[in-house]
C-alpha cells in the first residue's frame, strides 16, 4: 500500500522530519530522530520537524522524512537518500570513509546496546516525561510504571540478543572501553545522536553515562560533544536546550546570536522585529555599536567594520519593511581583535536601529554576560515570526 503523505503543499528540497517529541534537552527522545536532525543541521539542509506521537512511516516507525512529495524511512536510509539528493560528501577520503563507516556500525550495533541498558537505570524518568505530554495527570503514574516495565523487558531481550547476556557490571565495563578506541574526528551526528543524547536526555537522571563522560579521564571527550551541541543546534548553553536556533523570547524585539567557529571567526545571526515601531524598518536597518559601527544588517547586506573583519553573508536573509533577519561570518587574521573591540572594550554596546529611531544599550560588562540581548522593559513585541523561517534561513 503507498503511504499517506501529510505534507501536500511542500516546499522544494525542504525536509520534513517526522519525529517523537523532546523536552528542554533534547529535541526528540528518540536517538534515531535527533540523528537525522542532526545531520540536517550539519550540512545546513533546511528542514521542519514535525512531532507526532501518532504517526508512522511506511514501515510503521518513526523518524521518517517527506523531501519533495516522497517518503523516506529509517534513518540510515534517509541519511544515504538525503546525501545523494544533496551531493554531500561525508568523507575527505577512502582512508576516512573507511573509518567512519566501521565506527558507525560499532555505534549503532554495538555501543548503542549498551546505552540501552544504562538507560534503564532512569528509564522511569524517561517514561514518565514522555506520558505527562499524552494521558491526564492523574493517570500518569500507572502508566509510567506499566510502560517502564515493558520498556524494561524489551531492551534486556533487545541486547541479549544483539551482544549476548552479562552482568551491568559487565555491560559497563564494555562501555567504557568504548572511549579507549572512539575518535571524535568521525561521524559527528552519530556521536551526538547516541552517546550525546544519553548525556543531554535527562541530565537531572544520572546514569554511568554521566559518570563515564564527567569523569576526567573522558574531559577531552565531553567538550568535544559540547562543542558539537554549539556547531549543530547553535546554543551555546547545553544545560538548557538544543532545539532552537536562535532564542527566541516574546519580550524581545531585537535578538542576536553570536555561535564562535574558532577564536577568530564568528557565525553572528540578528533579527529585527518592528511590529510596534512607529516607523517601518529603512535601508539603514540596524547597527551593532560599540566605540564605532563594528556590524550592520541592511537592506543591501551585511556590513561593517571591514578595515579589522572579513564579513560575509551567510543565506539569503530576510529584509521586509516590519521584518530584518541576517546571517553572516566574522572573521579576523588576529582573534585578540575580538576581544578588544567586543568584551574588552570599554565603550558600552549598543544596537541602532533606523539610525537614531531606536537605542538599545547596556553597560558593557552586563552586555556581553546576558544570554539573550533583549531589554523587555523597553521594547516589546506582539509578532515573532516562527521557528521554521529561521530553520529555513
Amino acid at each position: 500500500m503507498a503511504p499517506s503523505f501529510q505534507v501536500r503543499d511542500f516546499q522544494k528540497d525542504v525536509v520534513y522530519l517526522f519525529q517523537f517529541p523532546g523536552n528542554e534537552t533534547a529535541s526528540s527522545m528518540s536517538p534515531y530522530c535527533v540523528k537525522v536532525e542532526a545531520f540536517c543541521r550539519l550540512h545546513n539542509l533546511k528542514f521542519e520537524r514535525r512531532n507526532t506521537f501518532s504517526e508512522r512511516g511506511s514501515n510503521g516507525l518513526l523518524p521518517f522524512i517527506e523531501l519533495n512529495g516522497v517518503q523516506i524511512c529509517e534513518s540510515q536510509v534517509i541519511l544515504n537518500r538525503l546525501a545523494a539528493h544533496f551531493g554531500l560528501k561525508n568523507y575527505e577520503d577512502a582512508l576516512s570513509e573507511g573509518i567512519g563507516h566501521a565506527l558507525e556500525i560499532m555505534i549503532e550495533n554495538h555501543t548503542l546496546h549498551l546505552l540501552r541498558i544504562d538507560l534503564n537505570r532512569t528509564l522511569g524518568t524517561l517514561v514518565e516525561v514522555i506520558v505527562k505530554q499524552r494521558v491526564p495527570a492523574f493517570a500518569v503514574g500507572a502508566v509510567s510504571s506499566l510502560w517502564t516495565s515493558y520498556m524494561r523487558r524489551k531492551t534486556r531481550a533487545g541486547v541479549k540478543d544483539a551482544i549476548g547476556q552479562f552482568t551491568v557490571e559487565e555491560y559497563d565495563e564494555m562501555l567504557r572501553k568504548y572511549w579507549e578506541t572512539i575518535s571524535s574526528s568521525w561521524v559527528d551526528y552519530l556521536a551526538l545522536a547516541h552517546i550525546g543524547h544519553a548525556y543531554f536526555r535527562l541530565p537531572h537522571a544520572r546514569s554511568y553515562i554521566h559518570e563515564l563522560i564527567d569523569s576526567a579521564e573522558l574531559s577531552v571527550f565531553k567538550q568535544y560533544l559540547e562543542r558539537l551541541v554549539r556547531t549543530i543546534f547553535g546554543d551555546k548553553d547545553t544545560s538548557t536546550t538544543a532545539q532552537r536556533i536562535l532564542p527566541f523570547d516574546e519580550n524581545c524585539d531585537v535578538i542576536m546570536q553570536i555561535r564562535p567557529f574558532s577564536g577568530s571567526k564568528l557565525h553572528i545571526m540578528v533579527q529585527v522585529n518592528a511590529t510596534q515601531y512607529s516607523q517601518p524598518l529603512d535601508d539603514t536597518g540596524i547597527s551593532f555599536v560599540q566605540d564605532a559601527v563594528q556590524f550592520a544588517c541592511k537592506k543591501s547586506g551585511p556590513t561593517g567594520n571591514m578595515v579589522d573583519f572579513k564579513i560575509e553573508k551567510v543565506g539569503d536573509g530576510k529584509y521586509e519593511e516590519r521584518l530584518l533577519f541576517c546571517s553572516f561570518t566574522f572573521e579576523t587574521h588576529d582573534a585578540s581583535l575580538i576581544e578588544s573591540k567586543f568584551t574588552n572594550n570599554d565603550n558600552d554596546p549598543k544596537f541602532v536601529v533606523n539610525t537614531l529611531a531606536l537605542v538599545f544599550s547596556e553597560p558593557n560588562s552586563k552586555f556581553w554576560r546576558m544570554k539573550v540581548t533583549c531589554n523587555p522593559e523597553d521594547i516589546k513585541s506582539s509578532i515573532i515570526p516562527s521557528e521554521e523561517f529561521l530553520q529555513n534561513q
